[in-house]
C-alpha cells in the first residue's frame, strides 16, 4: 500500500479543510495501519504526515465523540512512529506535546486513543534532553486528568507511569514532579496497572524518594502502604526496596513506616535474586533500626532471621547492609540476650566478621561489641571463634572498626579465662586500652 503511492493523497484529505469525518477517519486510518510496519515509520516521518495530523488535532472538536476515532488514528500513528528511536529527536521539534496534551485533557478520542497518547509522551519522554521541555510545555495536567477518568485503560496506566518515571530520571525535575501532584495518579497504577505499571510507578516514587526534601511529604500521600504491590517482579521489587529505604532516612517516617506494615514486605525482598533488592531491603531494615523504639519490635518480626542468611551474601554491599542492620538491632538492651539463640545468629556475624569486606568487619565488630554488653555472651561468642578475627580487625580494620574491636577485647578481658585467650594472640594490654592487672 505504502509502494502504491497512497500517502501523498492522504495527506491531502487531511489538509482539505472541507474533508468529510469519514474521509479523516480513512486518511489517518491508511497512516495508522502502515505505520505498524517498522521499516516504513521513518518514511513516514520523513513524507510530512506529522504536520497534517497536527492541523487535524488542531481544528478538530477533541470533545465532539463523532471526531473520536479520528483523533485515536492520529495518536496512534504518532506512537508508531515514535517507537523508532530514530523517529524520536525530530519529533520533538514537531509541536505535538501541545495538542497530545489537550486530547487529554479534554478527554477526546476513546478510551484506547487516550492511550496511544499517554504513549507517545512516554515515548517522548525517553529522550534524555526534552524531558525538562516535556515537562515545561505542561503535559502533567493531561496525563493526571486521564487517570482520573473511570474508562482509563490499562494501557494508559502503563503509559502513564513510564512517562513519570522517564521524567523522574533527571534529577532537576523530581521535585517539581511531586508538587505537580503525580503521586496519587501513581498510587492508581500501583493499584490497578499491569506489572509494567507497577514497576514504573515505583520506580517514579523510589526516584523522587532520592531528593530529601520529598521524603516526609511523599510519605504523608500513603505510598508505603501501596508500594508492596509492585514486588510481582525482580526489577520492581528492587524499586520497593529503594523506595522503602529513602522514605526512611528521615525519624520522623519510621515508627509510621513499621505501623504500615512494611516489614514484612521487606523481609520478603530479602529472599529475591536480585542483589540490588536484597541490599535496599536490608538497608531500609538498618535506617528502621536506627530508631531505638523500633529494634525490639524489629526483633519481634524476625528480621534477626532474614538478616542471617545475608551476612554471608556474596555480594559485599548486601552483606555490609545486612551486618549495619544486624548492629542496629543488636543495640537494645533487651536483645542482647535473645539474639545470640537465635539459629545461625552467633556463627553469621562471626562469617562476617572473618571473610566481609572492611565495612562488613567493621560492623560485626560492632555488633560483636554490642553483645558484650552482657557476660553471658562472651564465652559463647570466644568459643565460636571471635578472638583472632577481633585481633585482625583491630590492627587492619577501618578507624570505627579498630575502635569496636578494641572495645569488644577489653571487655574480653573482664574474663580472666579469657583474658588469657587474649594475651595468647600478642594482644598488649595498651593495644586495647585495657586498664586492668594484665
Amino acid at each position: 500500500v505504502y509502494n502504491a503511492r497512497c500517502i501523498p493523497p492522504m495527506i491531502k484529505i487531511l489538509q482539505n479543510s472541507s474533508s468529510t469525518v469519514s474521509g479523516l477517519e480513512f486518511a489517518t486510518g491508511c497512516m495508522r495501519g502502515i505505520s505498524y510496519y517498522e521499516s516504513l515509520r521513518k518514511k513516514l516521518l520523513d513524507d510530512g504526515v506529522v504536520t497534517p495530523i497536527l492541523g487535524v488535532l488542531t481544528n478538530a472538536n477533541i470533545a465532539n465523540t463523532k471526531y473520536a476515532k479520528v483523533i485515536t488514528n492520529a495518536c496512534a500513528v504518532f506512537l508508531n512512529i515514535l517507537v523508532s528511536a530514530e523517529c524520536r529527536p525530530p519529533m520533538t521539534k514537531m509541536g505535538i506535546v501541545e495538542p497530545i496534551g489537550r486530547v487529554l485533557l479534554k478527554g477526546g478520542g476513546t478510551p484506547d486513543g487516550r492511550g496511544h497518547a499517554l504513549g507517545v509522551l512516554r515515548n517522548l519522554s525517553l529522550v534524555k534532553e526534552f524531558r525538562p521541555q516535556l515537562f515545561k510545555q505542561d503535559c502533567i495536567p493531561g496525563i493526571i486528568a486521564e487517570l482520573q477518568r473511570t474508562d482509563c485503560v490499562a494501557l494508559a496506566l502503563e503509559n502513564a507511569a513510564a512517562a513519570f518515571s522517564n521524567l523522574s530520571l533527571n534529577a532537576d525535575l523530581r521535585v517539581p514532579l511531586f508538587r505537580a501532584g503525580i503521586t496519587y495518579p501513581l498510587i492508581k497504577c500501583l493499584k490497578n496497572g499491569n506489572d509494567n505499571a507497577k514497576r514504573f510507578a515505583v520506580a517514579a516514587i523510589r526516584d523522587m524518594s532520592f531528593v530529601e526534601a520529598n521524603r516526609i511529604p511523599l510519605f504523608n500521600t500513603g505510598v508505603t502502604a501501596v508500594i508492596k504491590h509492585a514486588i510481582t517482579t525482580e526489577e520492581g521489587g528492587e524499586h520497593v526496596a529503594a523506595s522503602f529505604l529513602n522514605l526512611g532516612l528521615p525519624e520522623a517516617n519510621r515508627v509510621p513506616m513499621h505501623k504500615q506494615g512494611v516489614v514484612p514486605t521487606l523481609i520478603e525482598l530479602t529472599t529475591f535474586k536480585t542483589s540490588y533488592a536484597r541490599q535496599y531491603a536490608a538497608g531500609a531494615i538498618r535506617t528502621l533500626g536506627a530508631s531505638d523504639e523500633l529494634r525490639r519490635d524489629l526483633l519481634k518480626d524476625g528480621v534477626i532471621e532474614a538478616l542471617i542468611p545475608l551476612l554471608s551474601d556474596e555480594n559485599e554491599k548486601v552483606q555490609n547492609e545486612a551486618c549495619a542492620a544486624f548492629w542496629n538491632v543488636c543495640a537494645k538492651k533487651e536483645n542482647k540476650s535473645i539474639i545470640p539463640g537465635k539459629p545461625g545468629a552467633i556463627s553469621g556475624i562471626i562469617y562476617s566478621l572473618g571473610y566481609g569486606g572492611d565495612f562488613a568487619k567493621e560492623y560485626s565488630a560492632g555488633a560483636i561489641n554490642s553483645l558484650f554488653d552482657l557476660d553471658s555472651n562472651k564465652t559463647l561468642i570466644v568459643d565460636n571463634g571471635a578472638i583472632p578475627l577481633l585481633v585482625f580487625v583491630l590492627r587492619n580494620g577501618t578507624s570505627n572498626g579498630k575502635k569496636s574491636a578494641s572495645s569488644a577485647l577489653s571487655r574480653i578481658c573482664s574474663i580472666p579465662s579469657l583474658k588469657a585467650k587474649v594475651k595468647s594472640e600478642g594482644v598488649t594490654a595498651s593495644e586495647i586500652s585495657f586498664t586492668g592487672s594484665w
